[in-house]
């Protein structure tokens, strides 16, 4: 979920399917040939995970990137929840991505 400021949120169901935890880092990748498709990993280096206290699940904040996101779907207010997929698409063989399904998104 991006929020209206700078949260981007992984609620409680995404963030135990993906398992991701406080103190994991992510990095958000935005594919440079469909620059509507985004995908999310997990990384030594990036923001850091932190617990959603009141909500459950994980978040962390950038404004620019949750300012981007948002651009990308201007008729819909603040939060927008994009679903991600639990299972990772390979982009290549190193490394497993998880793709924000940004096309599940209704811009009506």
């Amino acid at each position: 979920m991006v929020s209206a400021g700078s949260a981007l949120k992984l609620n409680k169901v995404a963030a135990e399917a993906l398992g991701a935890k406080e103190g994991h880092r992510v990095i958000l990748v935005q594919d440079a040939d469909r620059p509507n498709d985004w995908y999310l990993q997990f990384s030594p280096v990036g923001f850091l995970l932190a617990e959603n206290k009141k909500h459950g699940g994980c978040q962390f904040l950038c404004k620019g990137l949750a300012q981007t996101l948002r651009d990308q779907f201007p008729k819909l207010t603040p939060p927008i929840r994009i679903p991600v997929a639990t299972q990772p698409t390979e982009l290549d063989k190193s490394q497993e991505y998880f793709a924000l399904l940004t096309k599940a998104i209704s811009t009506k």
